[in-house]
């Protein structure tokens, strides 16, 4: 059995003490306020956006103005077999960088926000994003008008 004593002054202690706090309150900032995690996966950018400061910090990153908070946040079902609605839906998320057959079957959750900074401010446009496990996994901006329009949150530049 080994037995280990050490002789500190209570100076020497607390300044010891309130190092360690020190750092570990400084690490745990910089880890919490990391706004968005992208990582690089054969060749697809990976966002990972966890709170709801870093979603509309990453929506107002594409360059539009939202409001603070989500007018919906639902549970959706991205469906095993797409229709053509999917298939279409699919197509705008591809020219944007992501694609929804990897996520066939499962459950995500699609977030929703109004966008006001639309060049025509008459017009009700929003900006969904789609997450799962903390990734984004697609999205887009559409027009609630009936007539509307939608399109990828990242525009193609083709």
């Amino acid at each position: 059995m080994f037995v280990l004593s050490l002789k500190m002054s209570k100076i020497k202690l607390i300044i010891g003490f309130s190092t360690i706090l020190i750092l570990a309150i400084i690490a745990t900032n910089f880890i919490a306020s990391s706004e968005i995690t992208e990582t690089r996966t054969k060749g697809s950018k990976e966002i990972i956006l966890k709170t709801l400061e870093q979603k509309t910090s990453y929506i107002n990153s594409l360059g539009w103005e939202i409001s603070p908070d989500p007018i919906e946040v639902v549970e959706i079902a991205i469906p095993k077999e797409f229709t053509d609605v999917y298939n279409n839906y699919n197509k705008i998320q591809i020219d944007s960088g992501y694609n929804l057959e990897n996520y066939k079957g499962k459950v995500a959750k699609k977030w929703t926000f109004n966008i006001t900074n639309f060049t025509d401010s008459s017009e009700k446009v929003r900006c969904n994003i789609i997450i799962s496990d903390n990734k984004l996994i697609g999205g887009d901006i559409s027009s609630v008008a009936f007539d509307g329009f939608m399109t990828g949150l990242i525009k193609n530049n083709k």
